[in-house]
């Protein structure tokens, strides 16, 4: 779809496209991050392994580089510049194996679950660093304020995790209902 939008020069389509994708992936992390506590005790039997679920917070986080790497491969592919593609993919992976090995020796395996974090924000916003392709995109897709909202969920989720029932069905009830009227606000100003 944001090809065929891309290709018809329909960048307001596009832009609604990756902003419904982005608010679909932020509301189920957001929501899987602070219930996965809950979530991982139902899944997983072994009880060594349900010590890590505040990690699982940060890389189920971590995914929330999908929309914006969706409309990066979009972009590239239809402008036939996928030439670029591998610096905005195989980079970050190298950049995060890198990191692994010569930080795992000092802080252990958490290090690894942050690494990807980072790399996995830099391989879906990297793109906006760079002023050819910012200026390929027509439209303004605002990814620092997604970016700034990705990372403080993530503390928000992180922190969070560790509630009560209550706290945590408050929290989510009160991030549902922002979100909605976000998107309704977002249906108003585009409603095809």
């Amino acid at each position: 779809n944001i090809f065929k939008s891309i290709k018809k020069n329909d960048h307001e389509n596009v832009n609604k496209v990756v902003k419904i994708y982005m608010f679909l992936t932020l509301c189920l992390t957001i929501t899987f991050s602070i219930w996965c506590k809950e979530i991982l005790h139902l899944l997983i039997r072994n009880n060594s392994l349900l010590v890590y679920y505040a990690w699982s917070v940060v890389i189920v986080m971590s995914y929330n580089y999908r929309p914006y790497y969706v409309l990066l491969n979009q972009y590239l592919s239809y402008n036939e510049n996928v030439k670029y593609l591998p610096y905005f993919t195989f980079v970050p992976g190298i950049i995060n194996l890198g990191l692994n090995f010569i930080l795992m020796p000092f802080f252990g395996i958490k290090v690894a679950v942050y690494t990807t974090f980072g790399c996995y924000i830099l391989m879906g916003f990297a793109a906006f660093l760079f002023k050819k392709m910012r200026d390929s995109f027509v439209t303004n897709y605002t990814p620092i304020l997604i970016l700034t909202f990705i990372i403080v969920s993530t503390f928000f989720c992180y922190f969070i995790v560790d509630s009560n029932f209550f706290v945590k069905g408050i929290s989510n009830l009160i991030i549902l209902i922002i979100a909605f009227a976000i998107l309704n606000d977002f249906r108003k100003k585009n409603p095809n």
